[in-house]
C-alpha cells in the first residue's frame, strides 16, 4: 500500500509522460527546429498528431476538435504530408526510424484510406529500419475496415480510450460505450495483429466510487491488456471550456483521489503487473509486454458477471 501523503496532492503539476513538459515551453528561434532534425543521429522516433475525434468528451484536455468537416481535415493531412517530406529531407541519411506513434484526438476519427495514405508517405520518405508501430484508438470509432488498415500497415502497439466501466461516470463525462463495443474492438484488433494492447482508465471522475474503479480494473485484467495506465482526472474548466459540462459537486475529494491511485497500484500490482512509471503498469511477458495470445476474447464474457 502506497505511504498516505495528501500534500502531494496540493500542488498541479505539469504530466511527467511529456518532456520537455508543457510549463517549460517557451520562444525558440525560428531554425530550432531544422538545426535540431539535421543534427539527429542514431535511432530516431516519430508521433503524428491527429487532432480530430468523431465526438468530444466533456472531461478531455487534448488538443482535438470534431472531425466532421471535411475540408479542415482534408487540408490537415495534406499539411502532414508536406511535413513528412520536409523533415525527411533535412534528416540525416544514417538516421534509422525505429518506432513511429499516432496519437490525438483519435487517429481513427479520418477514414482508413487517409491513414493508409499516412502510413505509404512515411516509408516512401524515411529509412524504416526493425520499426515498431503503434496508434492510439477511440473504440466507438473502430470498426473491420479500421482493423484490416491497422493489419495492412503492420501495426503491433495499439492503445484504447477506454476510461471507465461505469455507465453513470460514462454518460457524466460524455463518453458511452458499451461492453459489447470495447469488447469487438478487441476482437478486431487481436485478429489484426496487435500483441501489445494498452487501455486507458481514469480516476476522480464524477459520480466515481472506488467500487467502480476496482470493477474496471477486475474487468481491464480478464480482458487481457497488456499494458494499462490510470491516469487522474484533471477538472481546469478555466482552461478548457468543455469541462464546464461537468459537475464540479459530483467530482471525488483529494483523498478519495488518492486513495483510488493507491487501490489501482496496490491492485495491478498484485496482479502481476509491473509498474513503469507513476501511473503505468505492463505485464512483464516478452519484450514487447506481449503476454496475451492473439484469440478472439468476447466468447469469455459471459464468465465475468458485472
Amino acid at each position: 500500500m502506497w505511504p498516505y501523503h495528501p500534500e502531494l496532492l496540493e500542488t498541479p503539476v505539469p504530466r511527467y509522460t511529456s518532456y520537455p513538459t508543457a510549463a517549460d515551453f517557451g520562444e525558440l528561434p525560428n531554425t530550432a527546429l531544422s538545426h535540431a532534425i539535421e543534427g539527429a543521429s542514431g535511432d530516431i522516433s516519430l508521433y503524428l498528431h491527429i487532432p480530430f475525434c468523431e465526438s468530444i468528451c466533456h472531461y478531455c484536455g487534448c488538443n482535438t476538435s470534431k472531425a466532421n468537416r471535411k475540408q479542415r481535415v482534408e487540408s490537415y493531412l495534406a499539411a502532414i504530408h508536406t511535413e513528412i517530406e520536409t523533415v525527411s529531407a533535412l534528416l540525416p541519411r544514417d538516421a534509422k526510424v525505429r518506432r513511429i506513434a499516432f496519437g490525438g484526438g483519435s487517429p481513427n476519427a479520418i477514414e482508413p484510406g487517409q491513414f493508409i495514405d499516412l502510413v505509404d508517405a512515411l516509408a516512401r520518405n524515411f529509412w524504416l529500419s526493425e520499426f515498431e508501430w503503434s496508434i492510439e484508438l477511440d473504440p466507438r470509432s473502430m470498426s473491420s475496415v479500421w482493423a484490416e488498415a491497422i493489419a495492412e500497415a503492420g501495426i503491433t502497439r495499439a492503445s484504447m480510450g477506454v476510461q471507465t466501466f461505469s455507465a453513470r461516470c460514462q454518460k457524466a463525462i460524455g463518453r458511452e460505450q458499451s461492453d459489447a463495443m470495447i469488447c469487438r474492438s478487441i476482437d478486431w484488433l487481436r485478429g489484426a495483429g496487435v500483441t501489445s494492447l494498452n487501455f486507458d482508465l481514469m480516476y476522480g471522475l464524477p459520480h466515481q466510487s472506488k467500487e467502480d474503479l476496482a470493477d474496471s480494473l477486475e474487468y481491464t485484467k480478464l480482458l487481457g491488456a497488456d499494458r494499462i495506465a490510470v491516469f487522474g482526472y484533471a477538472h481546469v474548466p478555466h482552461l478548457i471550456a468543455r469541462q464546464k459540462v461537468i459537475d464540479e459537486a459530483a467530482l471525488p475529494g483529494a483523498q478519495a483521489r488518492f486513495e483510488m491511485a493507491a487501490m489501482a497500484h496496490d491492485f495491478l500490482t498484485d496482479e502481476g503487473y509491473d509498474a513503469i512509471g507513476f501511473d503505468h503498469f505492463a505485464l512483464p511477458h516478452g519484450p514487447n509486454g506481449n503476454s496475451s495470445p492473439n484469440r478472439p476474447i468476447a466468447p469469455q464474457l459471459s464468465r465475468f458477471q458485472r
